[in-house]
């Protein structure tokens, strides 16, 4: 459950400072995008029965991230599409070192009333995702899921800037909860990981996932903190990594797969994303990333 939305995607050679324009620039390149919906896709990919969640416009592109999902295997009887609404588009600039700068353009993607959540689609789920969502909302959808299922919470850039008092209720029903450097230093309000990190277990997340760019990713709960580095691999474009982290990790733990190896694989198939531009043309398959990971001394099966 969460955002889908239209990259518009722009190669340059470096980002400009305040009044300074940058050229040439290569593109604009169309690309589905929106972080829980390239999960999805992710998920389905490593062979996974994934629905999505959210809501689209009626324009063209809310007809091209539809078409997007039903070619990728993904569900969508849990997608509504909103007569007169615009879908949602982000703008993306991606320098030569892979590195990236994000505008959101606006637009229809979240679900917004309780009525709008088809519950049917959560019944007999083993994992739900969560990610861009208002937080009532996506505390309503959480206690709709099946009984017994891995709850995991990715609240982004922007719901992370809610601050934790805000999201407590859907993180405590949360089993994980992912986070960048930048989430957690937001969702905490602490300046040092380190300290965020402490606050957060303390105030009730059960397993936090912290995903460290480069340096790979990590777990942190009462019980263990497992550092798993990042595989060397040749960056394209960074958009997209976290998501592709992700997918990986789900997977991992739908095979009942130890932290530390769906740490692995969540690195692994993050490597492989950022070799290609956008946010899913690098999403590994299943048989791509058995075959990097055999390559790396990594035992999925």
């Amino acid at each position: 459950m969460g955002a889908a939305a239209l990259d518009i995607i722009v190669e340059v050679e470096n980002f400009p400072r305040e009044d300074e324009i940058v050229f040439p620039c290569r593109g604009p390149q169309r690309l589905p995008g929106g972080s829980t919906a390239n999960i999805a896709v992710g998920a389905a990919r490593l062979g996974l029965k994934s629905s999505f969640l959210g809501k689209l416009g009626s324009d063209e592109a809310g007809e091209l991230l539809k078409k997007d999902f039903l070619k990728e295997g993904v569900d969508i009887q849990g997608v509504l599409q909103e007569t007169g609404s615009s879908s949602a588009q982000t703008f993306i600039a991606v320098n030569k070192r892979g590195e990236r700068v994000m505008y959101s353009l606006g637009g229809k993607c979240l679900l917004e009333e309780e009525s709008e959540i088809a519950g049917e689609v959560l019944e007999d789920t083993a994992i739900f995702y969560v990610g861009e969502a208002f937080p009532a909302l996506g505390e309503l959808a959480v206690k709709k899921a099946s009984q017994g299922a891995t709850v995991i919470y990715g609240p982004g850039g922007l719901f992370s800037g809610y601050g934790f008092s805000n999201l407590a209720g859907i993180i405590r029903r949360s089993d994980y909860v992912i986070l960048s450097k930048p989430e957690l230093i937001a969702l905490s309000g602490c300046v040092a990981p380190e300290e965020g990190i402490k606050k957060l277990l303390k105030a009730g997340v059960k397993n936090l996932l912290l995903t460290r760019g480069k340096e790979g990713s990590a777990l942190f709960s009462q019980e263990e903190e497992i550092y798993v580095p990042a595989y060397k691999t040749d960056v394209v474009d960074t958009t997209g990594a976290g998501d592709a982290f992700t997918a990986g990790f789900m997977y991992s733990i739908y095979r009942k797969k130890d932290h530390k190896t769906a740490l692995a694989v969540g690195n692994a198939s993050a490597a492989m994303a950022v070799t290609k531009t956008g946010a899913r043309a690098g999403l590994p398959y299943l048989e791509q990333l058995q075959e990097f990971l055999h390559r790396n001394n990594v035992r999925l099966e």
